[in-house]
């Protein structure tokens, strides 16, 4: 409901239930930034919400009270139907060593990761993935090479074959040969097990909240690059609220300007070498802690699910 959302980051939303921080005019997906409350696709947004919240016996949220807040959670029941937390989702069959069934996209994994990842020093690569949907204007992969290259730093980068606005990434000029020594470019990755590998040290992300929840179960610190949707929202709670992740200044959802070479060195030198993402690794770890105590017997998430159980099977009988 705001005209300006770039110009109005001192505008804070501060009318929110269970002790949610203030959002930024930003943090909203652009679906609700209508300028007026009679905008058609806001009408349907909220019509669909008001449906929604009819005949709904439970929600099921893919979070843990430990990172939000029980209140948090819990301002999401209307109507008398609870929420509850039940997440990270993936998280028991990943600590009981069932991770090879975890899939969270159809693209075919490769697994060479793992075998490169084991001949590198510990927290010594960054991880660099924009999810499954997300693509960048060909210029911007250019700068986004370039930058890492100049890094110094290893790197294990994820170029689908169409993050190239559709196309498949149009790389410097022996940009391969130059680093060949200290990079793996694949299709695909499998995120958890590179995740929990103790070579990677930090995350460059487009703040999907699948890659969230994956980064801070592993103990893995971001830094972020939003690219739509609720992504902004994340990024921002990921370094402001959290505090496990750093974000570019001024770069904001939906905004096309190009993130120059300089920059994506500057972001990989704070995430794995300055006071800064070494905090953030410290928080991580900490939330990480606090993950696998959640989904395990006696933890949150592990009693709000048999809970539901519970009660969904009382219902049928």
């Amino acid at each position: 409901m705001l005209s300006d959302v770039k110009n109005s980051r001192d505008r804070l939303i501060r009318i929110l239930p269970g002790n949610i921080p203030p959002l930024l005019p930003s943090d909203l997906i652009s679906q609700y930034r209508e300028q007026h409350a009679s905008g058609l696709l806001f009408k349907c947004l909220l019509y669909e919400s008001e449906m929604a919240n009819k005949g709904v016996d439970y929600v099921l949220i893919n979070t843990f009270e430990e990172l939000e807040g029980r209140e948090a959670a819990a301002a999401l029941s209307v109507n008398g139907c609870p929420a509850v937390t039940i997440g990270p989702v993936f998280l028991p069959s990943f600590l009981l060593g069932r991770n090879e069934s975890v899939r969270s996209s159809m693209w075919e994994e490769d697994e060479r990761c793992v075998k490169w990842l084991d001949m590198h020093p510990p927290e010594s690569v960054v991880y660099v993935s924009f999810g499954s949907l997300a693509v960048k204007s060909q210029q911007q992969l250019q700068e986004i090479a370039l930058g890492l290259e100049a890094s110094g730093q290893p790197f294990l980068w994820v170029l689908r074959s169409d993050l190239g606005n559709g196309e498949s990434a149009a790389l410097p000029e022996a940009f391969n040969q130059r680093t060949k020594d200290r990079a793996l470019l694949v299709s695909w990755a499998p995120q958890l097990k590179v995740l929990s590998h103790a070579s990677v040290g930090g995350f460059l992300t487009h703040n999907g909240w699948n890659s969230i929840l994956d980064s801070i179960s592993m103990g893995i610190p971001m830094f972020g690059w939003p690219y739509f949707g609720d992504q902004s929202l994340n990024c921002r709670f990921a370094k402001d609220v959290w505090k496990v992740g750093m974000d570019f200044n001024e770069l904001h959802v939906d905004d096309e300007r190009l993130v120059r070479r300089e920059e994506v060195e500057s972001a990989v030198r704070r995430l794995m070498q300055s006071e800064e993402g070494i905090n953030a690794r410290k928080n991580a770890w900490k939330l990480k802690e606090a993950a696998a105590k959640a989904v395990m017997g006696g933890g949150s998430s592990f009693e709000n699910l048999e809970a539901f159980i519970e009660n969904m099977d009382q219902r049928t009988n």
